[in-house]
């Protein structure tokens, strides 16, 4: 139902001891095994009072944590890509990123997960504020997917990426865009804080409408629940 991402001092440090204590000895343990890999890899974490505990390992970026992710990614996304498929990431420098938070917030038809009604017609998408990313996962349009108006288009490589593939865009003018299943669309926003980003992603989720929708507007209420 919704992903965020934080900036904050302990969102740092657990970065760090993330990084330090968990993708490190797993790291070396592939090589120690002589098993290469490329592509993603991450941990799903619980947070114990002994600290993070790994509960499975993945090797995909999923649809809410790349929305909330990437887009704070300074750097071109599609040279990482090819730098891990060629086996130069070694030669690739220390990625950049947005010093900013992000909040993504699903918008879904009522009943979802389980049951839940298609063909409504989606309205607002055009109504959304400049910088704000509006992420397709059950829509349909018959004319596809074509415009991006300027006030949904975000900056940088990704937003040149985004709009590329027609992800995060409107109909075209005449059509009529019409859900398809039960997560219907991802509202992302970013800003200095994480209730910053929160309260654009509210505003913005809710000028997009259609018959049933509903999200959770507590999605990055608190940094860590």
């Amino acid at each position: 139902m919704g992903a965020h991402t934080g900036t904050s001092t302990y969102a740092r440090k657990l970065t760090e001891y993330v990084q330090h204590h968990l993708f490190g000895p797993l790291v070396a343990a592939l090589n120690r095994d002589n098993l290469p890999y490329r592509g993603f890899l991450g941990v799903d974490c619980i947070i114990t009072n002994k600290g993070p505990r790994i509960h499975a390992l993945r090797c995909a970026m999923r649809d809410m944590e790349a929305q909330v992710v990437l887009p704070r990614l300074e750097d071109d996304l599609m040279a990482l890509f090819q730098a891990a498929m060629t086996g130069r990431l070694d030669q690739v420098p220390p990625l950049t990123w947005r010093d900013e938070s992000s909040v993504g917030i699903a918008l879904v038809a009522q009943g979802y997960p389980h049951h839940f009604p298609t063909g409504s017609p989606i309205r607002g998408i055009d109504e959304v504020d400049e910088g704000i990313l509006v992420f397709h996962d059950a829509t349909y349009s018959a004319v596809g997917l074509r415009y991006e108006s300027s006030g949904s288009r975000g900056s940088g490589p990704l937003g040149a990426l985004i709009m590329g593939a027609g992800v995060g865009s409107s109909a075209g003018q005449g059509s009529t865009m019409t859900t398809s299943g039960g997560h219907v669309l991802t509202v992302v926003a970013l800003a200095a804080t994480l209730n910053g980003a929160r309260g654009r992603a509210i505003v913005n989720a809710e000028r997009i409408t259609f018959s049933g929708r509903f999200f959770r507007g507590d999605i990055g209420q608190r940094e860590f629940a």
